[in-house]
């Protein structure tokens, strides 16, 4: 994902898809980057105060897809440790395979993993929290499994 590359054009499916991209891109280049406008019809990423580093995206008419119309990839600020837009959903999301053949494991080797992967420092409790979003992605897709060998029989 650093090095991916931004294309004006580029078509996403949804305003989440943007979103997961957009955050995918500020972990693995180590960027504090945030959503400045997100609404129903735009998104605009940026950097720090004054670094020149934009992203722009709007809706595609009545669509649900979005295109991304404006970039300015150039960066003045130096990486940092601490990624503002990092959530828990998406952590979960990177650690499921981690925590479905390990349930038991623990925080700080998750924490570990994240620094040693993509060289981003997260808290304790942030760590938690995605470990609990990958149990509960397991458990779900378990029950759905289950759902369907029911209806089927």
């Amino acid at each position: 994902m650093s090095s991916y590359r931004w294309e004006v054009g580029t078509l996403y499916a949804s305003r989440q898809e943007f979103k997961e991209t957009v955050l995918a891109y500020a972990v693995h280049t180590a960027r504090s980057i945030k959503l400045k406008k997100c609404d129903l019809v735009r998104i605009r990423a940026v950097c720090q105060k004054d670094c020149p580093f934009w992203l722009y995206a709007h809706k595609v008419g009545d669509e649900s897809t979005w295109q991304l119309r404006s970039l300015n990839l150039q960066h003045t600020f130096m990486q940092t440790h601490r990624v503002g837009i990092l959530h828990t959903k998406w952590l979960g999301a990177q650690f499921k395979k981690k925590v479905e053949s390990n349930p038991r494991i623990k925080i700080r080797e998750l924490q570990a993993k994240a620094h040693k992967k993509w060289n981003v420092t997260v808290t304790k409790s942030m760590e938690a929290k995605s470990k609990q979003e990958a149990l509960s992605q397991i458990q779900g897709a378990f029950r759905e499994q289950f759902i369907c060998q029911l209806e089927s029989d």
